[in-house]
């Protein structure tokens, strides 16, 4: 699927015009006015998510993921034929109805209209996936997204479309059979996760740079020195960071193991690889590829491993 360009914008007070159109791929979020908590118990959970099923019906529009919290939620929604503006304002106006009635609540419950970010590239499109789905851990409610019922990652692992949320489409960019993309979506779910609570969040960190620069860093491959094969590669990763070859084409989730893998990706792609082989071998999707030489960056390659050149 080939995505629409557009620019960020956020909410909050300010009335301008979005650049925001019918048809687009969009990142929406919002949060509680002064930071109240907006879902207070599971009915609270249950009553947004069908007022966002109801939506879906209504205006013809398509979510991709979600994930709410207690003071604020994430959406990654297509619009229709309908502006987006429209959309949220309907979706929040009949949940703060209720909310209000329910809890004696008085005065605005958002913050504002809402943020929004058009998702412009396929890249974008990936980064916002992982980052609304981990956003649980991000924030401290999970130690794992599967442990967080009130988000769309459930469902993208098992690969079940429902009347609200169209899993099918985000997996197909991991694979055209759906078992196999859940398989990969979970894979490339975990090798962030630690990311989330160690240091600065990875997706974070891509997003800014996207919406920094506009487009992604590329590097340069170093001169090809002397044909080396991937397996050759990573023996001398495993020495230098004690992960097992094995480990590295493997399920481990561990930080370390991902950080062992983005070495490897570095390397190999200095060495003249394609993202393509690289992925094939360690069994990951050629986005996680991407992401490790996009937003991580070759770190000290460690080339003198091979030895002189010829």
């Amino acid at each position: 699927m080939e995505l629409k360009r557009g620019v960020i914008r956020t909410g909050g007070m300010a009335r301008g015009l979005r650049d925001v159109f019918p048809g687009d791929i969009t990142h929406v979020f919002n949060r509680g006015n002064g930071k109240l908590e907006i879902f207070l118990d599971e009915k609270d959970y249950l009553r947004f998510l069908q007022t966002l099923e109801r939506a879906v019906s209504r205006f013809k529009c398509k979510v991709y993921s979600h994930c709410l919290l207690p003071t604020h939620f994430h959406l990654l929604i297509q619009t229709g034929n309908v502006d987006i503006s429209r959309v949220m304002h309907w979706i929040q106006t009949s949940y703060a109805m209720y909310y209000n009635r329910r809890h004696g609540h008085r005065g605005h419950l958002f913050q504002g209209r809402f943020g929004s970010s058009t998702c412009g590239d396929d890249g974008y499109f990936f980064e916002l996936l992982r980052y609304i789905n981990l956003n649980s851990v991000k924030h401290g409610y999970a130690d794992d997204p599967a442990d967080w019922r009130w988000s769309s990652h459930q469902s993208l692992c098992q690969g079940l479309n429902s009347a609200l949320l169209d899993a099918e489409t985000p997996l197909s960019y991991f694979d055209a059979d759906l078992k196999k993309a859940a398989s990969r979506y979970a894979l490339h779910i975990d090798d962030w996760k630690a990311g989330c609570r160690n240091g600065p969040d990875p997706v974070e960190v891509a997003m800014k740079l996207r919406k920094s620069t506009g487009k992604e860093r590329s590097y340069e491959p170093a001169k090809i020195i002397a044909p080396v094969e991937l397996e050759e590669i990573a023996e001398s990763v495993s020495a230098e960071t004690g992960v097992e070859p094995q480990t590295l084409r493997g399920p481990d989730k561990s930080h370390h193991a991902a950080t062992a893998r983005r070495l490897l990706a570095a390397r190999a792609t200095a060495l003249g690889h394609r993202s393509a082989h690289i992925a094939a071998f360690l069994n990951r999707a050629n986005s996680t590829v991407a992401w490790y030489l996009d937003v991580v960056g070759p770190p000290d390659l460690g080339l003198n491993f091979l030895g002189p050149g010829p």
